[in-house]
């Protein structure tokens, strides 16, 4: 029976992420903070419901001066949601984490950019720079519409590929966040948009997320001659990446 009761309160909780993540979908930073909630300290000890008010909360503070889009592309007046909490600890928390979805915001504006910079984009995210610009991409090129993809699924799916990298100095997250927006580039201005479709821009995002999945921080060469379970799995061809993919 608690098996049961646990397998239904698991099925509402995805539910409900669900529902928010839809509710935010052309809003970037709002669909982030439902996303990220666990790791921001945004929804600890709520319910999935509670993390949405301090959402409408903040929306005016992410961007002043600018107004949620709506699908046909004209600005909507943002939702006024009053508040009664008394100044404290509370307020400045909520304070923090307005100014933090403010640059969260300009990093994600700057990843059409040449001059992005992603260890900015680190920063912003408390070292979660793969799954938050992952999730952005994936928006911004209408893939998730496009495709009919699970919100709840393709959330897990970053999370557990963030997960996987290493603390190498090289090839971790932040590095394959970095070549992800490098591919998004090449796609907006380096002129390949005209020459592939959705399909070949969904397998190119995926291609960047998992590229260096669980890497171990050596070379192919290393791995052979150590006799590495690696090489050993892949007959010493080309290990690092066949563990990759």
């Amino acid at each position: 029976l608690r098996k049961v009761e646990g397998e239904l309160g698991r099925m509402q909780m995805l539910e409900t992420t669900e529902k928010e993540l839809m509710k935010h979908d052309q809003d970037v930073a709002g669909s982030l903070l439902v996303l990220l909630g666990e790791e921001w300290g945004v929804a600890n000890n709520a319910p999935p419901g509670a993390v949405m008010g301090n959402i409408q909360d903040d929306s005016a503070a992410w961007a002043p001066g600018r107004m949620p889009m709506s699908q046909g592309g004209r600005a909507e007046a943002a939702p006024v949601v009053a508040t009664t909490r008394p100044a404290g600890p509370d307020v400045e928390e909520d304070a923090a984490k307005s100014n933090q979805l403010h640059g969260l915001r300009e990093c994600l504006d700057a990843a059409d950019s040449w001059k992005f910079n992603v260890f900015d984009l680190e920063s912003e995210t408390d070292g979660l720079p793969l799954q938050v610009l992952a999730w952005h991409l994936f928006v911004k090129h209408d893939l998730i519409k496009e495709f009919n993809l699970d919100h709840v699924k393709l959330v897990s799916f970053l999370r557990h590929i963030e997960s996987g990298h290493l603390e190498n100095p090289y090839h971790n997250s932040t590095h394959v966040a970095d070549v992800l927006q490098s591919f998004h580039w090449l796609v907006l201005q380096g002129g390949i948009r005209q020459y592939v479709g959705q399909f070949e821009v969904l397998a190119g995002i995926i291609a960047a997320i998992i590229h260096d999945f669980e890497h171990k921080g050596f070379n192919n060469d290393f791995l052979i001659k150590t006799q590495d379970e690696w090489a050993l799995d892949s007959n010493d061809r080309s290990p690092n990446e066949n563990h990759h993919l």
